[in-house]
């Protein structure tokens, strides 16, 4: 499972190209999950289904954003450490930061699950869209701290030397996620729940992996077994703020480019004139008459010598 890297002594360029690859794949698998997800919900239930998934999109990617900043700040605290020895220092900032994203996103998903009809009329749905937004919601929602999981765990498995099995653990679910999605909405005929469980199913496949891998005691980088004591709980809110200080810029990335998605509906909606109003005229451009071509009070005062006959 775990690959031949030493981050100590291999060669720089070596070490690149077995890092690189395997990133890269796991990204493209990333990207196949949410394109064939459009595919099959676009084909399957139609375009307003489509346009529902759309329009919870930015609640998935904010739980990602939350996951990637804890992934890059945690794996920033946890390889100084490792490049220190302090192995078990290492193990305890890994194990914070999947205790407490975890469960900032449970609180998360179980607000937006109490609240999906407001959340989608806050995102921009219609009344045509909301029933189709709100059942894809409560199906969606309530997992969405396995999808944070995964997007935190794939830096601490590389940070253990093992970015093949990383790749995995995104191209697995994204195989499942298809699978599902074909079975649930073309055969099945389950239509939004079915989508939605589909792509909830393939996240937790891929956070099941996670937790495998960093569950194992053979592993330098996993999971242990944190105290609950009061100075280990002001220990950990200080580690865990300077790990969202490293990963804060992530985080505010994924959520400046989600709150301009969701507010450039909202802004083209006010925008748009009703029917039946009449555009204001614009006033003459040099206080004389729109109607005719030729008079010179449309004419800029540099060309009306070369106008005149």
């Amino acid at each position: 499972m775990k690959d031949s890297i030493d981050f100590g002594s291999m060669e720089i360029p070596k070490l690149f190209r077995k890092l690189l690859i395997p990133t890269v794949l796991g990204m493209v698998f990333s990207a196949v999950f949410v394109i064939t997800d459009g595919i099959f919900v676009g084909r399957g239930i139609g375009s307003d289904a489509l346009a529902a998934v759309n329009i919870t999109a930015p609640l998935f990617l904010i739980s990602t954003g939350v996951g990637l900043m804890f992934g890059v700040g945690a794996s920033v605290v946890a390889s100084i450490h490792l490049a220190q020895g302090k192995v078990k220092a290492a193990r305890i900032n890994v194990t914070q930061a999947v205790a407490v994203s975890s469960l900032l996103l449970a609180a998360y998903s179980f607000l937006i699950t109490s609240c999906a009809r407001e959340v989608a009329l806050l995102l921009g749905s219609s009344e045509r869209l909301l029933p189709l937004a709100v059942e894809y919601m409560h199906w969606f929602a309530p997992f969405l701290p396995f999808s944070a999981l995964l997007s935190s765990g794939m830096f601490f498995i590389r940070l253990d030397g093992s970015p093949n099995y990383a790749m995995l653990c995104n191209a697995v679910p994204a195989v499942i996620n298809i699978v599902l999605d074909y079975v649930f909405i073309f055969i099945l005929g389950w239509g939004m729940t079915g989508a939605a469980l589909a792509t909830s199913l393939g996240y937790i496949v891929g956070a099941g992996m996670i937790l495998g891998y960093l569950g194992r005691r053979r592993n330098v980088v996993r999971l242990c077994r944190v105290k609950t004591s009061r100075k280990s709980m002001r220990l950990t809110l200080r580690n865990v703020g300077y790990m969202c200080r490293l990963g804060l810029s992530t985080f505010l990335c994924e959520g400046a480019r989600e709150l301009t998605r969701s507010l450039c509906p909202l802004y083209y909606k006010g925008a748009s004139a009703p029917r039946g109003t009449a555009r204001r005229e614009r006033p003459p451009a040099c206080g004389g008459s729109r109607s005719a071509g030729t008079d010179s009070g449309s004419v800029p005062r540099r060309f009306r010598r070369a106008a005149a006959p």
